[in-house]
């Protein structure tokens, strides 16, 4: 896959740092590029516990599903959220909605099973008799889960939540199916297994900058504050998940919007951006079942829009929207690692998180 520009091409033909093994290692002690790397391998390891959850039948037909998480733990109740077909919602604090009752499949997702928040939110929805189900490494809820009965998809830890997505990710979306929420079609989990293995091979370290999307686009992003728009549904989460990569792996401010919303209110702030200020650049996440009227407006923005900012582009693969949403999400995992080695920072690193969890200890 090649990135297109609204400029210039981002492409290379030249190596880049990022071709330099020795160079950019330094930055990375924890193996950020080693987890983007395992990923396929993960994903396949997620369908494989998913598949081999005990899941109850439930007493009451579910009407509604609701995911509690936050941070990395809540980005596959952002993807279920979009793919879903009965009413769905993400719950990232403390209260659940007052809907929550016999009627709603309940997800409890924390990677290390002790944020706050989400046992919080657990103890809440296990009150109102919710259909709830836990997925963690383990912690203060997997333990919660095992005295209570609760049925526990207990995951792999030991690596930072926001490389766990498939493990955080791919039992929901299998429960959800079982609990007749969502369906996946024959051959789609197959198909995003493939676009996976396919996308290692072209977007890891081995392959130089010339023949590697991932790290064109990370080079053409340095040193701009990176906003990315999706459309409504899929490539809107996907947006988000790109947002907060960006945030946690390179430390660098981003910010996501979804059209046609953008349309309405966002496309006026670009006014008041000077000609080729620099300071931004657009990240389009384009999908191949956008609607026309989708395909129209992001068309329409981008000759609005194109004298002020670099727009970049980047399009799905894949026939089925499961596949096509985790390749993209895959990519903006490898640019955002990429990124943080460019800037020299250590893509695991998460200080200001830490300083702020242990600030609240002592309250």
């Amino acid at each position: 896959m090649r990135v297109s520009s609204e400029r210039e091409s981002c492409g290379s033909s030249e190596t880049s740092a990022l071709d330099d093994s020795a160079a950019w290692r330094q930055f990375d002690p924890e193996g950020m590029v080693g987890f983007a790397s395992a990923f396929p391998r993960q994903c396949d390891r997620a369908l494989q516990l998913a598949d081999a959850w005990a899941l109850p039948a439930v007493s009451a037909e579910i009407s509604e599903v609701v995911v509690a998480g936050m941070g990395g733990s809540a980005a596959g109740g952002d993807l279920l959220q979009a793919l879903a077909e009965k009413p769905a919602f993400v719950v990232r604090g403390y209260e659940i909605p007052p809907y929550v009752g016999p009627g709603t499949l309940f997800f409890a997702v924390s990677h290390s099973g002790d944020t706050e928040e989400t046992i919080s939110a657990y103890e809440a929805a296990k009150e109102r008799a919710a259909a709830v189900l836990v997925v963690t490494s383990g912690g203060k809820l997997g333990a919660k889960a095992q005295a209570d009965g609760t049925p526990l998809c207990l995951v792999p830890g030991g690596q930072p939540p926001r490389t766990s997505f498939g493990y955080l990710c791919l039992p929901l979306l299998h429960a959800a199916q079982r609990y007749g929420a969502l369906s996946i079609a024959e051959g789609e989990r197959e198909e995003m297994l493939t676009l996976l293995e396919g996308a290692a091979e072209e977007w890891g370290p081995q392959n130089p900058t010339p023949e590697n999307a991932a790290k064109q686009l990370a080079l053409a992003l340095n040193d701009v504050v990176p906003i990315v728009y999706g459309s409504s549904g899929v490539t809107a989460t996907v947006a988000l998940r790109w947002k907060t990569q960006f945030n946690e792996n390179a430390k660098i401010p981003s910010f996501f919007y979804s059209f046609p919303e953008m349309n309405h209110n966002e496309i006026m702030g670009w006014e008041g951006v000077q000609q080729g200020s620099g300071a931004f650049a657009v990240v389009l996440l384009r999908d191949k079942a956008e609607s026309p009227r989708i395909s129209a407006r992001f068309e329409i923005t981008k000759s609005l829009i194109r004298d002020k900012v670099a727009i970049y582009e980047v399009w799905s693969r894949g026939n089925h929207p499961l596949a096509r949403a985790m390749y993209l999400n895959y990519l903006g995992d490898w640019v955002t690692v990429y990124s943080a080695l460019l800037r020299g920072v250590d893509p695991a690193a998460i200080q200001s998180i830490k300083t702020l969890k242990q600030a609240l200890s002592k309250i």
